[in-house]
């Protein structure tokens, strides 16, 4: 008699539970996110993106770490050599809201209880030498002044430097009792500086709907919040009116087809490029098909059409990604998947899987070559620039008689300063050219071949070396001695002392382009009691302070070259 009680008790408590659980995720994306779409803590500027993903659940081995930080943040960049999702950190909760500017991410906790949200800003910054990404500061996160801890953060936004969170609070019993419109919930938008902010300090609030949803956004430095007047769609920005700052006129927003957009079908705005571009669903046309995503470029308040496609079955955004726009989502096992969609372009690009940073054998496969040819020079260094080898090598090529032993008195090779500042001369055209080929950081030319870890983004090093190299090699060979040698005061000799062919000089320029590409073989240079480096250790050469004008030199021993020093 009591079986359908029980039953009915049961069956009441499972709707109740699946009511909630509703609830908690209709009302998720929206406190979670400002960026369109539904992966609830992410945040994109300046071709940056960033987003929590849960980790997998642990195994059947059931790892005691896998369940202490079970959140992953996020991080991918537009300029990256191969599209890579690098791990930033492990949270042991899922952050309440993050926002984004450039390459700097500010991160809100939630509150337990009367614990305030904790507020924390990093940076991303590229290793010039490696082209990796890594986290600023170093020590760990700045911590900032804390949110404070009631009420619902129903928006979040960094824009010009300034962090910019919305509140809706309830009214405790003693102000609700107080309060004209007892009940109604209290809205706050507070604003803190990331540099040098000491404290939260409440700004005027959007004039829209507060009701509604308010998504804020960052509009080419200034605060700009999308939300409901009237059921359609508005937009006004935060400026600065005389000495306060104030809200713009909302202005409605007109959709492609004429027609006010409806607030409940804008899902938010993003910038790309210095272009605002709004986000739309529009509803299915068939009864349970997909909704359509569509972006509208907005001039004025009216919407240009720009792309469109369906909406991903999987957790997605859509963000401004340095000059274009890009649709992230994550796949089943919770891995990035970017599609780019250009300003030109009707539908996003095929999907490409997100990985994390490492080498293919296309892009590192020159460091072990640079090892062999490096290995290589060393022991033909010490095989043919040994006395014994030397004084039993005839000065020239045939059957000619061996030539005269080395002097002991042979003029010693010049000092590695000297030979280095003759090479950096000679590099300079190199670096001019790559400086105008490749603009951009200084840095990224001075990298050694052998030590650029991946060439894909090693062209202006490659560019840098090869032309000085070039320029360097042309004139030891032409002229006796290159540009750098002749301003430092160096000139090539043979070990004997004589003068050089340019056949022997072109034999050293070729092995010294291994020396170039990788310096660490050059200290040979400084464990060879005469000073020589490998390049002149194969070529039978030496390079040495040029004698002043007019100073007798050795005359050119049995068998040796004509003197043709310029």
């Amino acid at each position: 008699m009591n079986t359908p009680n029980l039953s009915g008790a049961r069956c009441m408590r499972g709707v109740r539970v699946l009511a909630v659980t509703l609830a908690c995720a209709a009302l998720a994306p929206h406190a979670r996110a400002d960026l369109p779409g539904t992966i609830r803590a992410s945040a994109a500027g300046g071709g940056h993106i960033w987003w929590v993903v849960e980790r997998a659940p642990p195994g059947e081995s059931g790892q005691a770490s896998a369940a202490a930080q079970p959140f992953l943040l996020m991080h991918h960049a537009s300029v990256e050599p191969a599209p890579t999702e690098r791990l930033v950190t492990r949270l042991a909760r899922e952050p309440e809201a993050l926002a984004a500017e450039g390459s700097t991410l500010v991160v809100v906790s939630p509150s337990e209880g009367q614990q305030l949200r904790m507020v924390l800003a990093l940076r991303a910054r590229r290793n010039e030498v490696t082209g990796l990404w890594f986290t600023e500061p170093r020590n760990g996160p700045q911590v900032l002044p804390p949110l404070p801890a009631e009420g619902q953060l129903r928006s979040f936004s960094l824009s010009g430097g300034v962090a910019y969170a919305l509140l809706r609070q309830t009214p405790s019993g003693s102000e609700a009792a107080s309060g004209a419109g007892a009940g109604q919930p209290i809205h706050r938008l507070l604003a803190l500086e990331i540099e040098g902010g000491s404290a939260w300090n409440e700004v005027p609030l959007p004039p829209f709907d507060l009701a509604e949803n308010v998504r804020m956004t960052d509009a080419d430095g200034r605060l700009c919040a999308l939300g409901s007047v009237g059921g359609d769609a508005h937009e006004s920005r935060l400026r600065l009116d005389g000495a306060a700052l104030a809200w713009s006129e909302p202005s409605s927003i007109t959709g492609v087809d004429a027609a006010r957009v409806a607030a409940r079908r804008a899902l938010g705005l993003i910038e790309v490029g210095n272009l605002a571009a709004l986000a739309e669903r529009v509803p299915a046309v068939v009864e349970g098909g997909p909704a359509t995503i569509r972006l509208a470029v907005l001039r004025e308040g009216r919407a240009t059409g720009w792309a469109s496609f369906p909406e991903p079955t999987e957790p997605w955004v859509v963000a401004g990604f340095g000059g274009e726009a890009i649709l992230f989502s994550l796949d089943k096992e919770r891995r990035g998947i970017e599609r780019r969609i250009a300003p030109s372009a009707a539908v996003p690009a095929e999907p490409v899987l997100l990985a994390p940073p490492g080498f293919t054998a296309r892009n590192w496969v020159h460091i072990p070559i640079l090892g062999i040819l490096s290995v290589a020079l060393a022991l033909a260094a010490v095989i043919f620039g040994a006395d014994a080898y030397l004084e039993n090598r005839p000065a020239q090529g045939g059957n000619r008689a061996p030539s005269a032993p080395i002097p002991a008195d042979r003029r010693r090779g010049a000092r590695l300063g000297a030979r280095a500042a003759a090479a950096s001369i000679d590099m300079v055209p190199g670096f001019l050219v790559a400086s105008i080929l490749f603009p951009g950081s200084f840095l990224q030319m001075m990298q050694f071949p052998i030590f650029v870890a991946d060439a894909s983004i090693g062209a202006p090093a490659f560019t840098a070396f090869a032309i000085g190299w070039a320029f360097g090699a042309a004139g030891d060979v032409l002229f006796g001695r290159s540009l750098g040698k002749r301003m430092m005061g160096l000139e090539i000799i043979g070990v004997r002392g004589d003068s050089v062919s340019a056949g022997r000089r072109l034999l050293r320029s070729l092995a010294a382009a291994i020396t170039v590409a990788s310096p660490p073989v050059m200290l040979i240079a400084a464990l060879n009691p005469r000073g020589d480096g490998p390049a002149e250790m194969v070529s039978g050469t030496a390079v040495v302070p040029a004698e002043p004008e007019g100073e007798a030199t050795p005359g050119p021993g049995p068998g040796s070259d004509e003197r043709d020093r310029v």
